[in-house]
């Protein structure tokens, strides 16, 4: 534990405003090891340093963060059809993976079917949230969480919600949660309804950005280490005969 001027919020840890200490969790380290941190002599003092500078640049503090709407609106689908396709980006994945188990609050371990689901979806998720860095100019994913948004997806809803929510909880991802917009209203005392707007947005943070170039997936590089896959359901169109 180090003392600090301020820090808002430290990813899975805690903060004492009292005493200004903070107590860094299991998660946080595991992050800092993948960027770079080694243990030693001066370990708390490089895993210190490293939290103050990603508070500093707004790497934890991400759950506060107002999003630019012109920024969200620019965003690329997760299709979810893009694996790990090199020992790199299996390095990756394999990081991140062991980065949310050490996180989740599981009291039962996965049986052999969900656990195969779970490293499939971890790698989708990863290689979409990658490519999108590169190919749209704010770097923004975009994927409903609606049970029905993942219908003839790879991936299920119960898959996928759980694993996006442990990302950010760890700050590996920015999440802006989509919501319903509501209409105006012209008669007084009706009733409010609402129409759809934005899906759910996710980013990478910094964090995951080094982890992947600490693993080998250069800047510019993940459609190359993530090969999109052709869908193995196709519609055939066919002419009047």
């Amino acid at each position: 534990m180090h003392d600090v001027d301020q820090i808002n919020l430290i990813v899975g840890g805690h903060f004492n405003r009292r005493r200004k200490t903070i107590t860094i969790t299991q998660s946080y380290l595991s992050i800092c090891i993948a960027c770079g941190c080694k243990a030693g002599p001066d370990w708390e003092a490089n895993v210190f340093s490293r939290l103050k500078h990603d508070f500093e640049v707004g790497l934890i503090h991400h759950h506060f963060e107002k999003h630019n709407i012109t920024e969200i609106a620019d965003a690329r689908y997760m299709g979810l059809m893009c694996p790990p396709a090199s020992p790199q980006a299996k390095a990756l994945v394999n990081n991140i993976i062991n980065i949310i188990e050490q996180a989740e609050q599981r009291k039962r371990v996965r049986k052999a079917k969900d656990k195969a689901a779970f490293r499939l979806a971890v790698g989708l998720i990863t290689g979409d949230l990658l490519i999108a860095m590169e190919v749209e100019e704010y770097g923004w994913s975009y994927h409903g969480l609606s049970p029905a948004a993942f219908d003839d997806r790879p991936v299920g809803h119960k898959t996928f919600k759980p694993i996006v929510e442990t990302m950010e909880a760890v700050g590996l991802i920015v999440v802006s949660k989509g919501r319903n917009i509501k209409a105006p209203q012209f008669n007084e005392g009706a009733a409010s309804s609402y129409y759809p707007g934005f899906a759910s947005r996710f980013r990478p943070t910094q964090v995951l950005v080094s982890m992947a170039r600490a693993s080998g997936v250069g800047e510019g590089q993940a459609r190359e280490h993530f090969i999109h896959q052709l869908p193995t359901k196709v519609i055939e169109v066919r002419t009047k005969s």
